[in-house]
């Protein structure tokens, strides 16, 4: 592999078996890289394409394989590293969860048809006959109004400093996931504040917390 900006040292953590003093260079994609994404992707991606998936014209993120008479077999939905699998069969979901084990570490694997399950900032839940996803989980943990000092409010167009502003990016970021994903009511407002982000003052702020 080769970084365009020139190869990386570090020193060995815990656990590395090296002298004392030592650095190491660095020769795979580690998690907080800004190289990691990428090789992250290829890696899921060159996976998916060995096992037969290929990736859907609706969607980029959703991958689906068929079997020899062009039926469904199992599909995926990729975002970053949660993966969301359906399966048509009890056979092709065996059969594609041993692959995916084969070759992936999960943190966890959870079955929606057992219970509602989480998925990048939604919740799943499968019933009878119909499937519904919410986002009131995230919701309740994710949104929190921005504090300001004391008087800050007094003059509402007044420019804001660092730490505010990059809150305020932060808030307006999970305003859009929400309206893009289950509020479509939140749309409007999120859409106003990202258009006044390059200039926010404390009165977007106040509009933001309410």
């Amino acid at each position: 592999m080769v970084r365009s900006q020139g190869e990386i040292f570090v020193e060995p953590c815990d656990g590395v078996h090296l002298l004392a003093g030592s650095i190491a260079r660095l020769k795979v994609h580690v998690y907080g890289l800004d190289d990691a994404p990428v090789a992250w992707r290829r890696a899921v991606v060159s996976f998916l394409e060995q096992q037969g998936f290929s990736r859907t014209l609706l969607e980029p993120c959703w991958w689906c394989r068929y079997g020899s008479k062009g039926g469904l077999l199992n599909m995926i939905l990729l975002e970053v590293d949660d993966f969301f699998i359906g399966s048509l069969t009890e056979e092709s979901r065996k059969w594609f969860r041993e692959r995916l084990e084969s070759r992936f570490r999960f943190g966890k694997y959870r079955d929606c048809h057992a219970g509602p399950v989480d998925y990048a900032g939604r919740r799943v839940t499968i019933g009878p006959n119909r499937a519904t996803i919410d986002m009131e989980k995230y919701i309740l943990e994710e949104l929190r109004p921005i504090s300001l000092a004391k008087g800050r409010l007094a003059a509402r167009d007044t420019p804001l400093e660092g730490h505010e502003f990059k809150a305020l990016r932060s808030l307006v970021f999970k305003f859009n996931l929400i309206g893009r994903e289950a509020r479509p009511e939140a749309s409007g407002p999120a859409s106003i504040l990202a258009s006044r982000l390059k200039a926010a003052t404390t009165g977007d702020v106040s509009l933001a917390n309410k």
